[in-house]
């Protein structure tokens, strides 16, 4: 395990030394102390440090997560757990942190989801037309935003029409691989792109923030991005495919083949023998116990849907 003394010392040192700078833009959950970037030997990296002194679930899920959507070939953050001291040289603090390579590109301007969707609702407001597509029942965390927020952001793009269905494509392979990964935490606002509207340039950030996977109050309290904003993850999943054309269909079973329990197994393992720890038991049979009782859920619903659209 990386410790980050060996290259920044402290919190308060790397702050003196203009090393580390806080992600004001992304408040930090209830187990963080904070979110920052972080220059580590002159390359920059996300970190999150731990509120406690101890590697708690959420981390190892995010990890796995990680790991686990290179199988279906996603691309996503590849974090570590580092130890970080978060006081100074004299009263030292040490905490356990996620840290990920930084995304960010020069001459490239990152938006997220959220953004595109406001952009085109503030648009849609100043022409008197809020009203006519969006009300109270809107679900604003929704595959459903995307393709129009998409096609008004890229209005000035050279083949824009390809741009956003490729956009699109890929929102749905993410939207089905974190229902499988049991994300309870996949709104607007997690997903970011990279444009560079000089160049009529796009291209896709990596997933991030995946701490809230395998999660077991996922059928609760879940603003997930939602086919059908559905309340039951279910019930909204098996909705999203009954309405998909088959090819969508296709890459949920797909995913289904390759992202089985046994692939979880091998995953959790590659990833201890990879990052030099071992997670504790608790925590990978709770893992494993959840994904075993979800996985057979899905099989159900694609099984359900495919016979219904080969009648």
């Amino acid at each position: 395990m990386i410790n980050l003394d060996n290259y920044i010392g402290s919190f308060e040192e790397a702050r003196k030394k203009k090393l580390l700078k806080t992600m004001d833009h992304i408040p930090a959950a209830k187990e963080y102390s904070g979110t920052y970037f972080i220059n580590v030997g002159g390359e920059s990296y996300f970190l999150k440090v731990a509120s406690s002194k101890e590697i708690f679930y959420k981390m190892y899920a995010e990890l796995v997560s990680e790991e686990f959507s290179r199988l279906v070939n996603i691309n996503s953050t590849k974090s570590n757990i580092v130890l970080f001291n978060y006081g100074n040289n004299k009263i030292k603090d040490y905490r356990y942190a996620l840290m990920s390579k930084d995304y960010r590109k020069d001459n490239y301007t990152i938006y997220s989801n959220k953004e595109m969707y406001e952009y085109y609702a503030d648009y849609l407001e100043s022409k008197g037309l809020y009203n006519k597509y969006f009300d109270d029942e809107t679900n604003f965390d929704s595959l459903d935003l995307i393709w129009d927020s998409y096609y008004y952001h890229y209005i000035d793009y050279k083949d824009r029409d390809a741009i956003v269905e490729n956009k699109v494509k890929e929102q749905v392979k993410r939207y089905i691989y974190r229902f499988y990964v049991m994300d309870r935490d996949f709104h607007l606002g997690n997903g970011e792109t990279l444009d560079s509207e000089e160049l009529s340039l796009t291209e896709e950030a990596p997933m991030f923030d995946m701490d809230e996977t395998f999660n077991p109050l996922y059928l609760y309290r879940n603003n997930s991005m939602k086919g059908f904003g559905l309340d039951d993850p279910y019930e909204d999943f098996n909705e999203f495919l009954k309405y998909s054309d088959e090819g969508t269909l296709s890459l949920a079973k797909n995913m289904h083949d390759v992202l089985t329990k046994d692939a979880l197994i091998s995953t959790i393992k590659e990833v201890e023998r990879e990052k030099d720890f071992k997670m504790p038991d608790e925590y990978k049979m709770t893992m494993i116990a959840l994904y075993s009782n979800h996985y057979d859920k899905v099989d159900e619903i694609i099984k359900e849907n495919i016979k219904n659209k080969t009648r």
